[in-house]
């Protein structure tokens, strides 16, 4: 097979197979640029009152009491926690649950729960990241397809390139021997 048609097939069924992945990359991709002016993908911050407010912080032992007083089944210890953000300025934590992507926020001077909703960025961070599949999506599959991108690159480069040159081969080669001739 010569190497034209070898990279014009490859190029061909490669693209094929990694364009619904591009897809689904691109509109995670658009819907994490614009989380922050949708409130269905990410609950905005709550801090209206809050914010005003002056005083002691809450400790992370009331913390704790507080969020467990919620009395959810998926919030009973510390293990079900995955990530306590602050935020100074809107004075409020936000709380990251591990199950079902899940967020409370809790003001930070009274100890207010201020919502408690679903946290759809992360869950679209994850099909975007292939991490949703398992860490062996994100460890193999995600380079796999990074290395997928750049032979398209390259072989469309390749596949562009080559009649372009083959022309430009054949008017030196027309200009050549229209020279010698009398």
């Amino acid at each position: 097979m010569k190497p034209y048609k070898f990279f014009w097939e490859t190029h061909k069924w490669v693209g094929i197979g990694s364009s619904l992945l591009v897809l689904l990359i691109s509109i995670t991709g658009f819907l994490l640029l614009v989380k922050k002016d949708h409130a269905w993908i990410q609950p905005p911050t709550r801090w209206e009152a809050e914010a005003a407010r002056s005083g002691p912080y809450i400790t992370f032992d009331r913390l704790y009491e507080i969020l467990f007083a919620l009395d959810r089944p998926d919030l009973q210890s510390e293990k079900d926690i995955d990530r306590i953000d602050f935020r100074p300025k809107q004075k409020v934590f936000k709380v990251r649950l591990k199950s079902d992507f899940q967020e409370v926020q809790v003001g930070a001077v009274t100890g207010t729960v201020f919502s408690q909703e679903k946290r759809w960025s992360d869950w679209i961070e994850g099909v975007h990241d292939g991490s949703m599949l398992g860490g062996w999506a994100h460890v193999w599959l995600m380079p796999a397809f990074a290395v997928c991108l750049f032979f398209l690159m390259a072989s469309g480069l390749y596949l562009w390139s080559g009649p372009l040159l083959k022309r430009a081969r054949k008017r030196r080669a027309r200009s050549k021997s229209r020279g010698r001739r009398p």
